[in-house]
């Protein structure tokens, strides 16, 4: 049994438009994040460094794509911070 139960709201209003509340927290967040002068980022995301998953034929795509000039990122191997700061210069 629970002593709580809490049932996150919806981000979006009917009309498929963000709630005020909503904009004004992503925004706050974003707002914190350092963005570099780095040039947009190619980035691939791989799955290959999770340790639950084995994704066939996955380094085959990372070295298909770091042949294009793509930077491979594992995300489960960097902070919140260094994630979002890869989104925020792209």
């Amino acid at each position: 049994m629970f002593a709580v139960l809490v049932i996150p709201h919806n981000s979006l209003s009917d009309n498929h438009q963000c709630y005020r509340e909503y904009k004004e927290l992503i925004d706050e967040i974003w707002s914190k994040i350092p963005v570099s002068n780095t040039p947009n980022l190619k980035v691939y995301y791989s799955r290959s460094r999770f340790s639950n998953r084995r994704d066939f034929g996955e380094k085959y795509i990372e070295n298909v794509f770091r042949g294009l000039g793509y930077s491979i990122i594992y995300p489960e191997l960097l902070s919140l911070e260094e994630q979002l700061f890869i989104i925020a210069v792209r």
